[in-house]
Parts: C-alpha cells; sequence; structure tokens
C-alpha cells in the first residue's frame, strides 16, 4: 500500500514537472530575447549571444532562436495553448505564407495550398504546419485564405532587413517583459530606399505610459 502511495506521488509529480516545462518554455524565450541585447551578453563577458547562451545555460543557437521567435512573435496564451513544437510549426507556416500573417492572424485560418489542398491551420498537427509550408515553398506562393484577394498578397520587391526583423523583435520582447504580454511589432517593408515601419498591436489604450517607458528604456541602452 504504502508503495502504491508512494507510486501515485510520483506519478503526480512527473506530470507537474512535464506541465511545468511546457509552460516555462515562453518565459524561457522572452528571458534569451532579453539575453540577446548585446549589452546583456556583453556584460558577461561574451562577444555574441550565442556563445553566451552555450556557455551560461547549455542551450544551442538553433533552441535559442526558435524560442526567441515564439516568445517575440506571439503571445503567451497562444504560445501556451499550442505548445512548443506547435508554435514553432505555426511560425514556420506564417514565413511561408505570401499574406502579411502574424501567427494570431493565421492560427484559426484555413489556407488553400498550392496543390488545391485545404489546410485548417487550427485544427492541423505541427507536421501538417510543416508539411504545408514546405509545399508553399516548393511550389510557389499560391496559397490563400478563401475570400482572399490579390490585394492581400504580399508585395514583390523590398522586404525587410534582418536588422529591421532585429529591432521589431527587440521592442516587442521590450513590451512583452513590461508585461504588456499581448503586443506584438512587426517590420512591414515599404517602399524602394525608404525603411520599414513597425506596426503594433494588442496595446490597450490604457498602457501607453508603459509602452513609452519599455521603448524609450530600451533606446538608451
Amino acid at each position: 500500500m504504502a508503495i502504491a502511495e508512494q507510486a501515485r506521488g510520483d506519478v503526480a509529480l512527473i506530470r507537474e514537472r512535464i506541465a511545468r516545462i511546457k509552460r516555462d518554455f515562453y518565459e524561457i524565450g522572452l528571458a534569451l530575447s532579453r539575453l540577446k541585447d548585446p549589452a546583456a551578453f556583453g556584460a558577461l563577458g561574451y562577444k555574441a549571444f550565442h556563445a553566451c547562451c552555450k556557455a551560461e545555460v547549455g542551450i544551442s543557437a538553433t533552441k535559442a532562436d526558435e524560442l526567441v521567435a515564439i516568445a517575440t512573435s506571439m503571445s503567451a496564451d497562444l504560445a501556451r495553448g499550442l505548445g512548443q513544437k506547435n508554435a514553432l510549426a505555426l511560425l514556420t507556416l506564417c514565413r511561408a505564407t505570401p499574406q502579411d500573417d502574424r501567427p494570431a492572424d493565421l492560427a484559426s485560418a484555413t489556407l488553400t495550398l498550392p496543390s488545391g489542398e485545404v489546410l485548417d491551420v487550427g485544427g492541423s498537427s505541427a507536421r501538417d504546419k510543416l508539411a504545408a509550408a514546405k509545399e508553399i515553398r516548393e511550389k510557389g506562393d499560391s496559397s490563400t485564405r478563401p475570400g482572399a484577394s490579390a490585394a492581400t498578397k504580399k508585395p514583390r520587391g523590398r522586404t525587410t532587413t534582418a536588422e529591421e526583423r532585429r529591432v521589431a523583435a527587440e521592442a516587442e520582447a521590450a513590451l512583452h517583459a513590461a508585461g504588456l504580454r499581448d503586443a506584438s511589432v512587426r517590420a512591414l517593408a515599404t517602399n524602394p530606399g525608404k525603411p520599414a515601419v513597425l506596426r503594433m498591436d494588442g496595446i490597450p489604450t490604457t498602457e501607453l505610459a508603459t509602452l513609452c517607458k519599455a521603448l524609450c528604456r530600451g533606446r538608451r541602452k
């Protein structure tokens, strides 16, 4: 009897720890996004973010980038609801579609793939999302949402630069760290020769002071 009680207690402990790990991946991503600031890893004596991750917390460059991408691209509720693997697959699909999609936009959408098959994104597995992203990349960017017009497609020509996307990701991470967990920041390409613009969503009108403090704090570094 005592052995059975101990076993049940151990099963409960294991389940609780597994659930905690599944929840905490988003917070780890936020912490990594802050650590990605050159001032942060530089203060620890490192010249590169990935070197700092490997030496200090034992996280590979690929895993660190994945967790940062999740934390800086979607809300905590969406990420936790999907789970780490599915959240990453959703991001991969977003990057492959011709529309200027955000994870929150695509999470419950339906896509018509180049093959003609229809993907219910919200009800699909991580494997299905990754297969759809691969198909779009390999067979063309003809995937659309039902009823979508050509006006919703991504403009051809100029795209955002890595630096512009970095600025957007850092701004979003700063907002999340300040408590604005539903905030999202995207860099959007403009006309050739012109810098990208930032699109911010999910910020309550009552939190403008928090917005200003979070972004200004990041610019002073």
